[in-house]
């Protein structure tokens, strides 16, 4: 539901397409189900106009 949410947020503040929005264990990379006991990491790749953002941020 989260990602759902930051996905329809960042269509709204204009990218047009999300190519892919992940949360991650920040030790193993993994993709997580749930917001985990240890550091986590939001990986987004997004494209607004004609380019394409990369990033990642700690949650």
């Amino acid at each position: 539901m989260l990602l759902a949410h930051a996905r329809d947020s960042l269509i709204a503040a204009g990218f047009s397409h999300v190519d892919y929005l992940e949360l991650v264990d920040a030790a193993t990379l993994r993709r997580c189900d749930h917001l985990p006991a240890s550091h986590a990491r939001i990986l987004v790749a997004a494209k607004i106009g004609n380019t394409r953002l990369i990033d990642n941020i700690s949650v």
